[in-house]
């Protein structure tokens, strides 16, 4: 098989070999170990291959060996050592002048033989590994570099290797802290992105074509999960009783308590119910586990609607909640603080969107507060949408929440948590936009 016109070479001494005339490379040395570190960085795939080779027999020995690569991927060092000890690494070359040295470093000579490696690439995109002089008893570590380009989808980096046989003394290569999946071409191996920030990391490059036009590249990567599930919060749900909203509309706002507890097992809860006046539902935080028991214990009259919508005095009640009984009885930092509010946009005249900003503000700091609109519906499942344009979107950023419609009734537990939970932490990033000051858009 002919090779490209570069090749890798490594010498881990730099004695020549004695007279090897007659050696004859019996197959006895093993493979002990193969192992792939892999790094992904700015869309590239960083492979770090160590395979290390151990000779049993007493004498010297060399061997002859193909590495398939992944699909364009190329070599870029050359590393051979011992115990952890690493002589000058291969230099690359054209293949006459590596050749040249190859046969020089193998001709007779009186002093010791040296260890000396050979990798070179192969026009179907291979490896082809020669090592020769290697100890009797000896072991012996291969060490090469490998980059190639990386996918990217659903949160994930990844890249397929290639599979082969697995001769008599070599090993199957090991993907440390990758997941993986076998595919026809290979296996598929796999890493949940990470961003330099907590969200998105952003780049750009401008390139000018002619006088009045450039060429503007964008990439953005988005880190896998947005947020952490908060551990042992304490979560208060503002419900609106108000007439408008009637029976139904109650019972349609409490039956997304449970979905959304899913995602919270160990959190505790309350209820707190606003007509014009607000009061708590069970007078005491309860474990996630038994609010659906607790509900099911209170008398009817206890949800009955009646005149009045202050939704800003019932978050004020959650606020003082969290502050107090959220901190104190149960021991809870505060900014583990939840406030899930209810409303069907129907309020008393006074309750400006800036009375409200106001209202918000009195949150405990680090406490998140979300605004529902909680439309009743005969959907088979749930389902909800974001608007940023309401007036309740801007006094729920004031805390860092979200302005929520969502319409349906639960049907499958399952589903229903995935559509509540981004009410729990962050789930994806709405209205993505890019603003460049000066740069002009197509019509």
């Amino acid at each position: 098989m002919r090779s490209l016109p570069f090749l890798v070479v490594c010498l881990l001494t730099a004695c020549s070999p004695e007279d090897l005339s007659g050696f004859q490379p019996p197959a006895r040395v093993n493979e002990i170990a193969h192992t792939v570190t892999t790094t992904f960085e700015d869309g590239t795939a960083r492979l770090r291959v160590r395979r290390t080779l151990q000779n049993g027999s007493g004498e010297y020995e060399a061997v002859g060996h193909k590495f398939k690569l992944p699909e364009g991927a190329v070599a870029t060092s050359l590393r051979i050592g011992s115990n952890g000890q690493w002589l000058a690494p291969g230099t690359l070359a054209s293949s006459d002048d590596v050749e040249t040295k190859w046969d020089l470093l193998r001709s007779l000579g009186t002093a010791a033989p040296s260890t000396i490696g050979k990798l070179a690439w192969e026009w179907d995109g291979s490896l082809q590994f020669e090592l020769f002089g290697l100890a009797p008893n000896a072991t012996v570590d291969i060490e090469y570099d490998v980059e190639l380009p990386s996918s990217y989808a659903a949160g994930a980096v990844s890249f397929v290797y290639p599979l082969e046989e697995v001769e008599l003394g070599w090993l199957p290569p090991s993907f440390p802290g990758l997941q993986s999946q076998q595919l026809e071409s290979g296996l598929e191996l796999r890493r949940a992105w990470t961003t330099r920030s907590s969200d998105a990391d952003v780049r750009w490059a401008t390139f000018p074509i002619d006088t009045n036009r450039n060429l503007w590249r964008l990439e953005v990567d988005v880190a896998a999960q947005l947020g952490e599930l908060p551990k042992n919060a304490n979560v208060v749900f503002v419900v609106d009783a108000s007439i408008s909203e009637g029976e139904k509309g109650v019972a349609s706002q409490l039956e997304l308590i449970t979905p959304y507890l899913a995602s919270v097992p160990d959190a505790r809860v309350e209820v707190v119910v606003f007509r014009r006046y607000a009061e708590r539902l069970f007078g005491r935080f309860v474990p996630a586990s038994e609010f659906a028991r607790e509900l099911t214990m209170l008398a009817p009259e206890r949800l009955a609607v009646g005149n009045g919508s202050n939704l800003d005095v019932g978050a004020q009640l959650a606020f003082d909640l969290l502050t107090h009984e959220g901190r104190l009885d149960l021991g809870r930092a505060g900014g583990n603080g939840r406030v899930v509010t209810f409303t069907d946009e129907q309020l008393k005249d006074a309750l400006t969107v800036d009375a409200l900003i106001g209202a918000m503000k009195q949150a405990p700091r680090d406490v998140v507060v979300h605004v529902v609109r909680r439309d009743e519906s005969y959907g088979d499942s749930l389902s909800e949408r974001r608007d940023d344009a309401s007036r309740f979107a801007r006094a729920a950023a004031v805390t860092g929440g979200i302005f929520l419609r969502v319409d349906g009734h639960p049907s499958d537990a399952v589903l229903d948590a995935d559509v509540m939970r981004g009410l729990v932490r962050p789930i994806r990033i709405d209205d993505f936009a890019v603003v460049a000051n000066d740069v002009a858009t197509p019509p």
